[in-house]
């Protein structure tokens, strides 16, 4: 949390209130923190099975409420400045100092938690702190330094806990000797004006500078309040007056007693007195005292009209002359309203109604406009109330933006039934309240009679603090760490991190107890919650753990690329020759990982993989990253190492371009049974290797060995493999001549596109709600390319001028858009979103949208549904037409191409396949791997997996081989290299007998919290430049009319800023591009309005979609060929919606 560069990397850092800049918090680390880090998105019980509803569901850990609840705690984060004495690189912040709390930027407003109170709750509050608890034993001061810009109270040189302070130092002894903590060990008597003082911020004792650090507490956030004035000139300014909490030290103690006896003009010419009244103007005791409107008003004489009965209404002038005077133990003290009036007693005054002089000799207390003095007046403050519950301060306009969720104990005054005296202002129930103490609870009544507990607050909106702020983010921490999902959470991940992919209840359950605990098996490490020692003692030493006799064909798993590079380098002694670090190329794009490169926040793969062979209760994380390209990638790369002993990049090893081929850096000579033991743990290299090594040439056994060794399961698995026995041999299938073709292709916008600012509302109404809605974020006219449709409330729409491309194909009938769309599990209004509305799993969540977006069964986690492409291939093949189909990726494992009985092939968008550079050589180590079967999942997946990789890279290879595209094709970016390849492998499709073709391509990088303006400019130039490089190809190859490609993402974004960028959302607006399209136009409603609060908005400008995915997959399977009997069996959910939730084949296409 305090680390900048995850500041950085989960945009939080700099996020501020909504007070500071009108802009939403960003909700992006409140929400990983979470999902990723802490609980996850499912309630767990200890044994890390989900915590079901009475209609078996999961039940969500967290709501979205809960993460926009907590964004706000992450706010005024920011980097340290710099400093010296640190390594640092020019232009750089301060990456290395923990990030500092800006408090003027933290929200201050109650944050309900995930049990339904709030955080602070069991804080002790910190008006019960007692006077003097400054001088305490245990009370801890905190060193700050020689210089200090505020308040501080100066201890004497006689004073016992200057002494402390300066390490014992006592007066006249020498100067003092600080230390950076100081915590009293017991308590010291009070010396001077320490014993006036209630308890200072900060003291100084000699030259040194001390914050006292009271415990940590709460404050309640309603409260009835005390009129405070500016300590200066601009006491009477009424817009300075402010109603401030009486119970905290806010202002000053200005005070004063009796009457004046102020003359007027008249009198002053005379040089007649008050006194003297009686002799000189005794008519003014009849006739003006008390009865003249301005002697009234500005009550001249008013001690001796009072003294002699005729008083003005109100007067008690029993104190005698008028005194006033400014009360405090040291300069610029605040104290709350109860010490106020106890100092202005002690002097025989009281809180002065009015203002009183500066500061004289006698009282330096040093008030002026920076700070505040208490008045007498008391002012009442009143709680505003939404449609559902949701109170907001009425205290100011700020206030009002800010509303918050309370337990109601006995209904609430809503707008709808807003009850005299209450009024209704601005769709908001506005309610005066008192507040009341109920059986121990602080309690908020309003005028009506409801009630709500009064919440607690960390830190005060009218005196920010740098500790309070931090001590509600501490507050967060804990709340997150306590939860019950945390040890079953930590112990599922850290035992699939130890090797483990599906452990039983029972390990993740003992593992779990270990964190909670800190013991296992009877040993006792820390002896304390979430105790990591216990923990992975539990997870190593379990006996699912260890070696059985009777192993599991579920234990196990398959080993990270890196991992195996790694072990088989140091097991072969690796040193480079010429004693230079080691250093590979990188090789995210090679094996699918590389150090410190993981793509996202997610890791190089998802906790909840599941191979298409996998039953539906298993997964495999490892296994998304294994790739036909990846791995075959992974197996030149080792092959490179052994031949050339060592990292070269010769033969597509893993080294750079300068270093020699041969190395000779391997150190390691021995024998098999060792060899055997380094890589697979066990010395017995089993028959098919030791055939291979025994025909292999004297020179060249060892590396014969070391080649079979790492390409067997024992190597590449955790796990014992269990050899089944032969593999049965594959069936041949002979393909048919090729009758028509078609191909499909999803471009998905990875991340959470922004695509509000893809296509905008123009010169209508629309567009003004949308630029008072998207605020710092909107598109102004020049930056879009204005474009005409019919059927919408606008006419005119613009398309972000970073996509020429897309403006030229809607002009010219070969694109269109669908608006208002996203994943749905049926329709969907505000109020069902509020209720019991069928919803997606977890919604708004990176991984959980995506899968819905490419399964279409959104209320189903995971990729168990199988992806809607996979599906379509799986009905084209299977239907009437028995059509020859294939389903492609281009963007590694897809959810999207996968189906029940397609598997997709996997491309690379660099190469479009990666051979192995010495097939021929390697066939018998590949026939040793391939030819036999194995019980253990991982294995069996691994060695099938092998198998088609290198059928289908040396398949695909030879067709890709013989390819020449019509056009000069550029693929510059990464964007353009998938939609090239894509391109290829089109042209391939007489050779390949292909009649359908789905694609997946991505492009990534759309998940902007922050510089979404800038990061949108990219990325649909990247986008625009790709399709209209491949839609050149297309129309070269003559069958750009027979073919599709259309846009999806995990969802879309807030309409609302959160001051950098915008946050995850719901509805979006996408686009489909083809030669065969009937009309160019916006299918679909698009919303009606775009203001906060309007029919769709599920809160804080996320739209509820009004049309489902099928909208546009619908029409487009249809004219792919998939049958009418199919479509339910492919869109699952079809049946929840009606003809007008979806657009039909012959309105999107030509024919």
């Amino acid at each position: 949390t305090y680390s900048p560069h995850m500041g950085e990397y989960l945009t939080f850092k700099g996020s501020s209130s909504y007070d500071t800049d009108n802009n939403y918090p960003d909700e992006n680390y409140a929400r990983e923190i979470m999902q990723l880090f802490t609980i996850g998105l499912y309630k767990l019980n200890n044994d890390g099975s989900a915590v079901t509803d009475s209609n078996g569901a999961p039940v969500p850990t967290y709501s979205n409420e809960d993460i926009m609840n907590f964004a706000r705690v992450f706010t005024g984060f920011d980097n340290e400045p710099r400093r010296g004495n640190y390594e640092d690189i020019k232009g750089h912040g301060n990456y290395i100092d923990p990030m500092r709390m800006r408090e003027t930027y933290h929200d201050a407003y109650p944050k309900p938690d995930l049990k339904g109170n709030f955080l602070g709750d069991g804080y002790p509050f910190c008006s019960d702190l007692a006077s003097g608890a400054f001088l305490e034993a245990k009370a801890r001061y905190e060193f700050l330094g020689y210089t200090h810009n505020g308040a501080a109270l100066e201890l004497d040189e006689s004073s016992a806990l200057r002494a402390a302070l300066c390490g014992g130092v006592l007066e006249g002894s020498g100067s003092c000797s600080f230390s950076l903590v100081v915590e009293l060990s017991g308590a010291v008597a009070c010396y001077g004006t320490e014993c006036s003082a209630v308890n200072p911020s900060v003291v100084k004792a000699g030259t040194g500078y001390y914050e006292f650090v009271p415990p940590t507490c709460v404050h309640l956030f309603f409260y009835s309040g005390q009129v405070a004035a500016p300590g200066g000139s601009k006491y009477n300014k009424e817009s300075k007056r402010k109603c401030a909490n009486p119970n905290v030290g806010l202002a000053g103690s200005s005070c004063c007693a009796g009457c004046t006896n102020n003359v007027n003009n008249y009198m002053r010419k005379n040089n007649w007195t008050c006194e003297n009244a009686s002799v000189d103007y005794p008519k003014m005791y009849t006739e003006k005292c008390g009865q003249e409107e301005q002697w009234k008003t500005k009550k001249f004489c008013q001690l001796s009209c009072w003294e002699n009965g005729v008083g003005y209404d109100g007067d008690d002038c029993s104190a005698g002359a008028y005194r006033e005077q400014r009360s405090c133990s040291y300069s610029k003290e605040l104290v709350s309203y109860a010490k106020a009036q106890a100092n202005c007693a002690e002097l025989g005054l009281v809180v002065c109604p009015a203002e009183t002089s500066e500061d004289n000799e006698d009282t330096a207390c040093g008030y002026d406009n920076t700070n505040a003095l208490w008045t007498p007046e008391a002012c009442s403050m009143s709680v505003a109330v939404d449609q559902d519950g949701y109170v907001r301060s009425a205290s100011d306009a700020d206030a009002l933006q800010n509303p918050f969720r309370v337990p109601w104990t006995n209904g609430y005054p809503s707008p709808t039934d807003c009850p005299s005296p209450c009024e209704l202002r601005s769709n908001l129930c506005f309610c005066e309240f008192s507040l009341e103490k109920v059986s121990g609870e602080h309690m908020v009544r309003t005028v009506s009679g409801h009630r709500f507990r009064n919440p607690p607050v960390f830190m005060l909106r009218e005196a920010p603090s740098k500790r309070a702020a931090l001590a509600e983010v501490e507050s967060l921490l804990e709340h997150l760490f306590q939860h019950q999902n945390v040890a079953p959470f930590i112990a599922f991940r850290l035992i699939q991190r130890f090797g483990i992919s599906n452990p039983s209840s029972g390990y993740i359950s003992d593992v779990a107890n270990a964190f909670r605990t800190g013991q296992y098996n009877g040993v006792t490490y820390a002896g304390t919650y979430g105790d990591l020692s216990a923990t992975v003692a539990a997870i190593l030493l379990h006996p699912e753990a260890q070696a059985s006799d009777e192993p599991s064909e579920i234990v196990g798993s398959l080993r990270e690329p890196m991992i195996k590079i790694l072990h088989f380098l140091r097991a072969m002694e690796f040193s480079d020759q010429r004693k230079r670090e080691i250093v590979m190329e990188d090789l995210s794009e090679v094996i699918g990982q590389n150090p410190f490169e993981s793509p996202t926040v997610f890791n190089f793969y998802q906790p909840d993989f599941q191979p298409a062979r996998f039953g539906s209760n298993l997964v495999a994380p490892e296994f998304q990253i294994f790739t036909a390209p990846f791995f075959l990638g992974l197996v030149n790369g080792f092959m490179s190492i052994i031949n050339y002993e060592g990292l070269a990049a010769c033969d597509e090893g893993f080294g750079f371009g300068w270093q020699d081929c041969a190395q000779n850096s391997l150190g390691l000579e021995t024998s098999l049974e060792e060899l055997s033991l380094l890589l697979t743990g066990k010395e017995d290299a089993g028959e098919a290797v030791k055939t291979l090594v025994e025909a292999a040439e004297d020179t060249d056994k060892f590396k014969t060995a070391q080649r079979a060794l790492v390409l067997s399961p024992a190597f590449e698995i955790v796990g014992e493999p269990q050899l089944q026995g032969p593999r049965p041999a594959k069936e041949t299938v002979l393909l048919s001549e090729p009758r028509s073709y078609k191909a499909m292709i999803n471009l998905f916008f990875n991340g959470g596109a922004d695509t509000f600012n893809l296509v905008v509302p123009m010169d209508c109404s629309l567009y003004d709600e949308y630029v008072l809605a998207r605020t710092d974020v909107a598109l102004q006219p020049f930056q879009v390319n204005k474009i005409t449709t019919s059927g919408q409330t606008c006419n005119k729409f613009g398309i972000h001028s970073s996509f020429p491309s897309l403006k030229s194909l809607y002009d010219e009938g070969k694109a269109a858009f669908f608006s208002n769309i996203g994943s749905l599990v049926e329709p969907l209004t505000v109020q069902q979103f509020k209720g019991v509305g069928r919803r997606c799993a977890g919604l708004f969540s990176h991984s959980d949208s995506r899968a819905g977006a490419q399964t279409l069964q959104c209320q189903q986690p995971g990729s168990g549904p199988r992806g809607a492409g996979g599906r379509i291939a799986d009905a084209l093949a299977s239907g009437s037409q028995k059509y020859q189909v294939t389903s492609f990726s281009l963007a590694g494992t897809s959810t999207f191409s996968q189906g029940f009985q397609t598997r997709q092939e996997i491309l690379d968008k660099k190469h479009g396949t990666v051979r192995l550079e010495d097939y021929e050589g390697l066939k018998p180590a590949i026939g040793n791997v391939t030819k036999s079967a194995y019980t253990n999942i991982y294995a069996e997946e691994y060695v099938q997996g092998f198998a088609e990789a290198v059928e289908r890279s040396e398949l695909f290879g030879a067709y890709l081989d013989e390819v020449t595209l019509q056009t000069d094709y550029k693929y510059d970016t990464a964007l353009q290299k998938q939609f090239h390849q894509v391109a290829r492998v089109i042209a391939t499709r007489t050779q390949r007998k292909a009649e359908r073709d789905i694609f997946f391509v991505e492009l990534g990088g759309f998940d902007h919290h922050s510089d979404v303006t800038e990061g949108l400019q990219e990325l649909f130039a990247e986008a625009s430049d790709a399709i209209q490089g491949f839609v050149a190809e297309m129309e070269a190859q003559g069958i750009f009319d027979k073919v599709i490609i259309m846009t999806s993402s995990d969802f879309g974004r807030t309409l609302s800023s959160n001051g950098l960028g915008t946050d995850h959302a719901w509805a979006g607006n996408h686009f489909v591009v083809g030669g065969g399209l009937r009309e160019s136009k916006i299918y679909n409603d698009y919303p009606s309005s775009l203001t906060e609060g309007n029919e769709q908005d599920a809160g804080r400008g996320r739209l509820i979609p009004k049309y489902p995915w099928e909208s546009m997959l619908f029409p487009v399977a249809e004219w792919m060929g998939v049958e009418e009997s199919q479509m339910a069996w492919v869109f699952p959910n079809l049946a929840n919606f009606n003809s007008s939730h979806l657009v039909q084949r012959t309105s999107l296409f030509q024919s």
